[in-house]
């Protein structure tokens, strides 16, 4: 069950928010064991993120996820998603970062797994 976090200085009507959430989770299912429907999306649009001392557009993705997903699906994985914020925010790949977080542990029903 992936957690991801997405941040960009592009405000976001609620459509396009949802748009968007569905896009992030078809992407996700190029993780494999890492199923859509359990993945979690948070969407933080009309940040102030900073580069080089002022505010531009951009955006930073967050992927947390239990157990390892091999480099190459993450590679298509990000590709993917550059693909989708080109298309449908207009941001160029020097506009987007990621990171990819794979925890040992993680907490759900009730417990720690």
């Amino acid at each position: 069950m992936p957690f991801i976090h997405f941040s960009t200085t592009k405000k976001l009507n609620p459509s396009q928010k949802a748009l968007l959430a569905t896009g992030i989770a078809e992407c996700v299912t190029l993780l494999p064991g890492k199923p859509p429907a359990r993945t979690m999306i948070r969407i933080d649009d009309g940040c102030d993120i900073f580069r080089g001392g002022e505010v531009t557009d951009c955006a930073f993705m967050e992927t947390i996820f239990r157990n390892p997903v091999p480099h190459e699906s993450q590679k298509t994985y990000i590709e993917a998603l550059y693909a989708l914020f080109q298309r449908d925010l207009n941001l160029e790949i020097s506009q987007v970062y990621f990171a990819m977080n794979s925890l040992e542990t993680w907490g759900s029903r009730g417990t720690l797994h």
